[in-house]
Formats: C-alpha cells, structure tokens, sequence
C-alpha cells in the first residue's frame, strides 16, 4: 500500500502545480486515508449462525457470512421472509396454500396457480422421467396404506399395493402450454415434500445472499436438507444409520460449497407394525 501511496502522491501533486508537499500535508492525509480505504481497509466477514425451531415442522440453521451482525440479521430476515412465504404456497397444512387450492380443484377444470408451484410440478415431471418412476409424488398413496397399516396393526394387502402402484404410474396433472395453469386429469393424492423443501431452501439461500452488498457466504440447512451459497463451504457428517447417536462418528464427510446436500434414513421415521419397523422410503 505504500508504494500505491508513493506514486499516487507523486502523480497528483505534480499534476495540481506542487513540487513540495512539506506544505501540504491536509491533502497527503486525504490521500492516505483514500489509498488505505481501497488497499487496506476492507471489512474482514465473520461468521454469524442462527436457530430457530418449528419451522417446516423441523429445526432451521441459517449460517451467514457478513461484514457485520446488522448485515448477517438482515440476511436471516430475508431468507426467513422467503420460507414463509414459498410455505404458504407449498404447505399442505395450510387450507389456503396453493397446493391445496390444487387438490381441491375438481378433474378437468384448469387453474392459473403460483409460478413456484408450476416450477415444482414441472421439476417432478422432470425427475420421474429421469428416474423411471422411482422419484413419484403420489407415493403418497402408498404411504398412507402403510399408516393405515400401523392403526391396524397389519400389513398392507399385497393386492391393494399392487393397485397402489399401478395408478400412481399414471400423471395426475397436466400443465398448459404457457406454464401458467395447471389442471388435474386424475384422482390421486399426491405431496410435494419430497422436492418442495429443496426448492425453498435454494430461494432462502439465493434471497440471503441478495439481501445485502456485505454477505459472501450463506448455509440455510432445515431438518436433513441443506444448501450452501456464495463463499461460504461447509463440512458435513454424514451419521451412521446403524449408529445414529448424537456422539457417534459419521460414516463418511462431505465438504460443499455452492451445492446442496439432503439424507434420510429408516432409523428417524417409518412405519412399526406387529413389532417390525418398516422403512418410510418407499
């Protein structure tokens, strides 16, 4: 920074008329200050990490790389402001959220709905295609025969899963040509939660980083699901299924940056029936 300061006053007093800065010392001290505030003055970003719980029926870190606490808050506002807001559209706990204004929309009638919710629905199409039916929202259905299993105490009829799996093959919805109103060609109960999580992680991360010109890193992780975006990286443990204490050591580590990382697994939820607990991946 010195040299740039040398030069820099050299330059300008020979350019404004000076050939002896003894005089002038006010406009070297702005000068410095000047050379200083671009060389050497740059806010260092520290690391800033919030909780909250009950959010999306799970807990929620949200973990900020800023110049400054004012700048992190306002980061965790705005990525909290866009959660809420893509729940209310995702959420089918809400009577009035978009998802279930769908599910309520009698068979051949289509409805204009929210662009996030048509991005979702396109993105299922997307990744059912890709996966050969293993990713499918209406396995839903076959979730519940499985709950209805657990308040009977009895597996699920082989036949009735068979029927199961045969009518959630077929598409239940249908997206017009302007990706503006969708319309449902099917019965079928169907759930988002499987994808909408992501997708709302991703806009609270994108929303944080935007807030504010002094954020250069966010991690928004919810339950098993996380993304991490802009400067900020992130190791992640991966936990033993067969061991999932708190204490154990992970089976594997990850470290991301600019990528998401989501885990399930049988030990946290599923389905005990008749002494025997089954998976809730289906």
């Amino acid at each position: 920074m010195i040299e740039h300061f040398n030069r820099a006053s050299s330059f300008l007093l020979r350019n404004v008329g000076y050939t002896d800065t003894r005089n002038h010392k006010p406009l070297l001290l702005i000068l410095f200050a000047i050379c200083l505030a671009l060389h050497g003055g740059t806010a260092k970003s520290e690391d800033y990490t919030f909780f909250h719980e009950n959010v999306l029926g799970t807990s929620l870190e949200i973990a900020v790389e800023a110049v400054s606490k004012e700048e992190a808050l306002t980061a965790e506002q705005a990525a909290l402001s866009e959660i809420n807001r893509l729940s209310a559209i995702f959420s089918t706990y809400d009577p009035h959220s978009e998802i279930n204004r769908l599910l309520e929309t009698p068979l051949g009638s289509p409805r204009y709905m929210a662009k996030e919710l048509i991005e979702v629905l396109v993105a299922c199409d997307w990744w059912k295609a890709r996966t050969s039916g293993a990713f499918n929202p209406l396995t839903q259905e076959i979730s519940d025969l499985w709950t209805e299993g657990v308040t009977n105490n009895s597996l699920p009829h082989p036949e009735q899963l068979r029927n199961t799996v045969e009518a959630i093959s077929r598409s239940t919805w249908k997206i017009d040509e302007s990706y503006e109103m969708v319309e449902r060609i099917k019965e079928g109960k169907f759930s988002l939660n499987a994808i909408a999580k992501g997708y709302i992680i991703d806009h609270a991360c994108q929303k944080a980083m935007s807030s504010s010109e002094g954020i250069d890193g966010v991690l928004v992780s919810i339950g098993g699901d996380l993304a991490v975006l802009g400067s900020k990286s992130r190791i992640i443990g991966i936990m033993d299924p067969e061991n999932p204490a708190d204490n154990s050591r992970p089976i594997i580590s990850l470290q991301i940056k600019n990528q998401a990382v989501t885990t399930s697994a049988s030990y946290a939820r599923g389905f005990d029936i008749q002494q025997v607990h089954y998976s809730h991946i289906i």
